[in-house]
């Protein structure tokens, strides 16, 4: 999907020495890309989890009559 231009580049990059090809700018958006949905995922489960805990309160029960 999203990283099939960088599989292009890795797999046509012949001509090309590896530190000109890792000092591109379409490996450090892959990069950046990859770091920032790392954090995001990392991230959502705490956020989640507390959100839950802080709205979803436990109710007192109703006295019955």
């Amino acid at each position: 999907g999203a990283s099939l231009p960088l599989f292009l580049l890795f797999s046509l990059a012949d001509a090309q020495p590896l530190w000109v090809v890792l000092n591109s700018e379409l490996v450090s958006e892959e990069v950046i890309r990859t770091l920032v949905g790392s954090l995001a995922l990392i991230l959502a489960v705490p956020l989640t989890t507390y959100l839950a805990a802080r709205f979803l309160k436990k109710k007192e029960p109703e006295p019955v009559l």
